[in-house]
């Protein structure tokens, strides 16, 4: 069985390219348009994995932040990739690598390029269809 992996980004064309990566990688993918959205689907799911945007609309007041938190809390075992414009600023990166998240940039939301978020994903899970979702 495939393993499971939840995208949370307001950005269509971003859940694209991520679920089409993840999907060739053999991943099962969900998606979320919103944080609140996003912790449903987390909940119902458990994904083993997450990729998470930082700056979304808030929704039904849960932010991003408090998201990755919960996350965090509710599963820790659970790898959580935050995806972001922001990913440069240096007290960003410290702040999650503190929390034990992994950080990747999203530069160009028109047009991202994630190949270090999938080389990541390449070398935690090595034979994704070997691991349960």
């Amino acid at each position: 069985m495939a393993p499971t992996a939840l995208i949370i980004d307001d950005n269509s064309v971003v859940r694209s390219m991520l679920r089409l990566g993840l999907e060739w990688r053999g991943w099962s993918v969900v998606e979320a348009k919103n944080p609140y959205e996003g912790l449903v689907t987390f909940r119902e799911v458990g994904p083993r994995l997450v990729t998470l945007d930082l700056v979304m609309p808030i929704n039904d007041g849960v932010d991003a932040l408090h998201l990755a938190r919960m996350i965090r809390d509710e599963d820790p075992e659970a790898i959580l990739f935050v995806v972001s414009a922001f990913a440069t600023k240096e007290d960003l990166k410290a702040f999650f690598q503190r929390q034990g998240v992994e950080l990747f940039d999203k530069t160009n939301a028109d047009s991202p390029n994630f190949d270090k978020l999938f080389e990541r994903v390449d070398q935690l899970f090595p034979q994704p269809g070997a691991h349960s979702g």
